[in-house]
């Protein structure tokens, strides 16, 4: 936008595709982690959109390889092409914390002794418990549309799928 050369002053002289480079490296490092044979958690989808949109569109090719390309091009809804959440996405992310605090709960006996309205109450108990943790940002950001689509995750999606097609184009 024209201001590259203030920018540099503010950062003290360091050039700002230097800091990009090495931003870029360390989060291709994360997003390189967060895929595990081939696939990324439900939970990690949206870290690993904003890490490929981000570097992506700065130019860094790193983030263009095929396998993440079609890896990501699973991820929208076959029907509406937009990204949208399940109960089983919503349970995957911090099921660990959820059977950790039922483990450690003084009450774990008679937890688990009862069944259904105990377990289910408990279950909303932590949900609502994350959802105010650093864990579960992605839900205090995202918005529901029609058809259940998630705002956020879709554009999220489109922003990286574009980057990937601005890639692609240039490599012919």
């Amino acid at each position: 936008v024209g201001c590259t050369e203030q920018v540099e002053k503010f950062i003290n002289g360091h050039k700002l595709r230097e800091i990009q480079q090495g931003f870029c490296q360390k989060i291709y490092k994360e997003a390189d982690n967060l895929v595990v044979n081939g696939k990324v958690k439900s939970s990690h989808r949206d870290l690993f959109l904003e890490q490929s949109v981000l570097c992506g569109s700065l130019g860094f090719e790193d983030f263009f390889r095929s396998d993440w390309i079609k890896m990501t091009l699973t991820w929208p809804d076959k029907k509406d092409g937009c990204m949208k959440s399940s109960w089983t996405q919503l349970l995957e992310i911090d099921s660990q914390k959820l059977v950790n605090s039922l483990l450690t709960n003084p009450k774990a006996h008679q937890l688990a002794g009862e069944v259904g309205k105990s377990i289910e109450n408990k279950f909303e108990e932590e949900l609502k418990k994350l959802s105010g943790s650093k864990t579960m940002r992605k839900l205090l950001r995202e918005k529901a549309m029609k058809d259940d689509c998630m705002a956020h995750a879709s554009g999220l999606a489109f922003g990286t799928f574009g980057s990937y097609v601005r890639y692609l184009v240039l490599q012919l």
